[in-house]
């Protein structure tokens, strides 16, 4: 019988144009977030400058939130870089939002680190924006649709080579098929 239900919804899913593949809990660590995400605090440039990140420019934005003092951060960073290589254009594009507080000591870093310098870096010094999306570790990725819409999040360190990597991809394309 419940396996009837579960066969049921689906197909009741399907018929309603409703996209299984951005489903909650569709894999460990993936959940699906509704929050509205155009009004997002200004982050600051690798140089100090405010700046803001324009989620609402029509294209679906992978927002990585790393540290570089968090080493799972730092160990998936090279893998998430080589699927934005692979998947990022104009429909897509990739971010990654630092919680490190001063943007000189980043620079520095990132000289030293040249993996985890592959994706445009911002930084969220007074971690503003991880209170907004109510956050209280890193690493988390969280995809945002062109209207500034969150529609998947990634909490926890991210197999990009792997499943969750296959599982982006899913999601990238339902999201610029439309």
């Amino acid at each position: 019988m419940m396996l009837f239900r579960s066969l049921s919804l689906a197909l009741l899913l399907g018929l309603l144009g409703l996209r299984p593949a951005l489903a909650a809990a569709a894999m460990p660590g993936w959940s699906r977030q509704g929050q509205d995400l155009r009004r997002l605090p200004a982050v600051l440039t690798l140089d100090g400058t405010p700046a803001s990140l324009e989620l609402t420019a029509g294209h679906v934005t992978i927002l990585h939130l790393w540290a570089s003092w968090c080493a799972p951060c730092l160990e998936e960073l090279p893998a998430l870089a080589a699927l934005a290589a692979a998947h990022a254009g104009p429909d897509v594009r990739f971010l990654t939002l630092s919680e490190d507080r001063d943007p000189v000591a980043l620079r520095r870093f990132l000289a030293h680190h040249p993996d985890s310098a592959a994706l445009p870096v911002y930084i969220d010094p007074d971690r503003r924006i991880a209170h907004a999306l109510h956050l209280d570790s890193v690493p988390v990725t969280v995809v945002v649709d062109g209207r500034g819409m969150e529609r998947a999040r990634l909490t926890g360190s991210g197999r990009w080579q792997g499943a969750d990597g296959a599982r982006l991809v899913e999601i990238l394309g339902h999201l610029t098929s439309r």
